[in-house]
């Protein structure tokens, strides 16, 4: 089945050859249907859509997609669906990588190619235009072909444990006990927002992925992870709180 979406308006000065993946499957188990469950009054997918739309810098913003109820509402928010996903690409199992790199080939088919794409989730909705615009400028100064939306841990991860092989817990780094932890390197991870990529870029990560990619930092509120009921009604607390 092929959906086709009238053209949206773009803003002025939208920078040519970007393109927005929105991945958005079905079939969710922890939270159902968790990509198009209302998140303060509307899907929270059209967050995503709406941020990727607001920052002015994609030529296409498409939604990859394994059901048409999801199409509707993506279309209806803006973004195109092109093509409904393969299912065997909509799995528990299949990455993101693979997910993006089969929208850039999609689109080949029709003769489109683009310099940039941005995979911009779709449980994102204290994701900021802003925050696109200065991942794709990072992207760009350094030269990269990758570029990671990271959020920085509270704690030294030198200090954590893991369960140790007599059932108690065992230190990760012992010799990092005794340090200060202002002492020790502060550390980063993936905040599950997006990401920037050249194709070579993202064709790397799907097969060997990619080494030394650049950061944006986002702060921590930014980075909240939906994956339970408890944390979408902590979301929802946090997301009124900063938009009144």
């Amino acid at each position: 089945m092929r959906i086709i979406m009238k053209q949206t308006n773009r803003t002025q000065g939208a920078n040519e050859n970007c393109l927005a993946v929105i991945p958005a499957r079905s079939g969710s188990k922890r939270i159902p249907n968790k990509n198009i469950k209302y998140f303060c009054g509307k899907p929270i997918l059209e967050y995503a859509i709406h941020s990727a739309i607001d920052s002015g810098v994609f030529t296409k913003i498409i939604v990859s997609t394994d059901h048409e109820d999801i199409a509707k509402i993506a279309t209806k928010a803006g973004a195109e669906v092109p093509f409904l996903r393969d299912p065997g690409l909509a799995d528990d199992i299949t990455n993101t990588d693979q997910v993006v790199v089969d929208a850039i080939n999609q689109l080949g088919l029709n003769g489109s190619s683009y310099i940039y794409t941005a995979c911009i989730y779709a449980t994102t909705p204290m994701l900021s235009p802003v925050d696109i615009i200065d991942g794709l400028k990072i992207l760009k100064a350094k030269e990269s072909n990758f570029l990671l939306a990271v959020s920085r841990l509270r704690f030294p991860v030198e200090r954590t444990y893991r369960v140790g092989s007599d059932g108690n817990l065992a230190l990760n780094n012992p010799s990092a006990y005794l340090q200060r932890s202002q002492d020790l390197p502060i550390s980063f991870t993936d905040s599950g927002q997006f990401y920037w990529g050249t194709q070579k870029g993202w064709r790397e990560i799907a097969t060997k992925g990619v080494e030394s990619p650049s950061f944006l930092e986002l702060p921590w509120h930014k980075s909240l992870d939906l994956d339970t009921l408890e944390d979408w009604d902590m979301a929802e607390k946090i997301y009124t709180a900063l938009n009144g």
